[in-house]
């Protein structure tokens, strides 16, 4: 899915899906259908997402080389299968013990720590578990894991 988040990690808009089967079709949507399916994706929880079983009805077409179906309306996408249950992370937006650059991917649980003091305000991103940073690819820092057993 190519899609548009906010900085707490919420999808708020979606540009494309593309389905992977026998080949590779983007499936496209526009105005009022493109709001109803960015609504539908996200009414699971969690979210559909790659792994899933969709059904896809409309006429396929060529852009720019690229096989896609362009949706007339939301009824023609439709989840079959729900398989991928893979937790949906978000960033907390009230500061917690477990931040880091969004930039970077080195996380902190230490507020004194000096490495996380460095970082500045605007690109800090917090999370509401150290199992979240993990999952989003961030390593614990080295200070804050010496430190945090004594």
């Amino acid at each position: 899915m190519k899609v548009k988040k906010d900085k707490f990690n919420h999808i708020i808009d979606i540009y494309r899906i593309t389905v992977v089967n026998d080949s590779t079709i983007d499936i496209v949507a526009f105005g009022k259908t493109r709001k109803e399916l960015l609504n539908y994706i996200l009414s699971f929880y969690p979210r559909i997402k790659e792994g899933d079983v969709v059904e896809v009805k409309g006429k396929v077409s060529v852009y720019k080389g690229r096989y896609q179906i362009i949706l007339n309306g939301i009824e023609d996408f439709k989840l079959i299968e729900k398989r991928n249950f893979e937790k949906d992370i978000y960033f907390s937006e009230t500061p917690t013990n477990i931040y880091a650059s969004r930039y970077g991917k080195v996380y902190h649980t230490l507020k004194d720590c000096p490495y996380g003091r460095r970082l500045n305000e605007e690109n800090i991103i917090y999370f509401f578990s150290e199992e979240d940073a993990k999952k989003l690819g961030y390593k614990k820092c080295k200070w804050c894991e010496e430190h945090e057993k004594r």
